[in-house]
């Protein structure tokens, strides 16, 4: 269920924190990439091997599906695509900090409230300014403060793919 999720709800609904959820586009051009946010992040070959079908959405808009421990700060992983990302809040849990921040793409919930509806608008614009839509797990040594723009490494080879409309698995 945590690694191979048979659809979008039961992404969304298993781990702690809930997978991040986001539209991206694909591209396939000899390798295949995404474009999230603004940025163009290469896909892993393994990545591409659990969901072959990704090729089949070249120029076609996908749900991808981060962990927050799959992302890292973009200082301590080089050798992998990143996001450029503002900080929008900070929590410190002791051995890992949750940071989490707003990227320029669609959020995807599995379940969202009436609540959320009504404050919330296409643009992810709420009473209170953006609301984050991707969390990450960082080492509690690094230090994150709001407001700050900071690279997050995203490990490809770990994402997981879904159609938009049906939510199922592009593998």
């Amino acid at each position: 269920l945590y690694d191979r999720p048979e659809n979008l709800f039961v992404a969304g609904f298993i781990g702690t924190p809930p997978m991040n959820l986001l539209e991206a586009t694909a591209h396939v051009n000899g390798g295949v990439s995404v474009e999230l946010g603004g940025h163009s992040l290469a896909i892993a070959d393994e990545a591409v091997h659990n969901y072959p079908r990704l090729r089949e959405y070249d120029g076609r808009p996908v749900i991808v599906g981060l962990r927050a421990g799959d992302l890292y700060p973009g200082s301590e992983r080089t050798d992998i695509p990143s996001l450029t990302v503002r900080i929008e809040l900070v929590e410190a849990l002791g051995g890992e900090s949750m940071a989490y921040f707003h990227v320029d793409a669609r959020h995807i919930k599995a379940e969202q409230s009436e609540e959320e509806d009504i404050l919330a608008s296409e643009s992810g614009e709420t009473v209170v300014g953006t609301r984050p839509n991707v969390v990450a797990s960082f080492p509690s040594h690094l230090q994150l403060r709001l407001g700050d723009e900071v690279p997050v490494a995203v490990e490809t080879k770990t994402l997981l793919f879904f159609d938009e409309a049906t939510g199922a698995p592009l593998r």
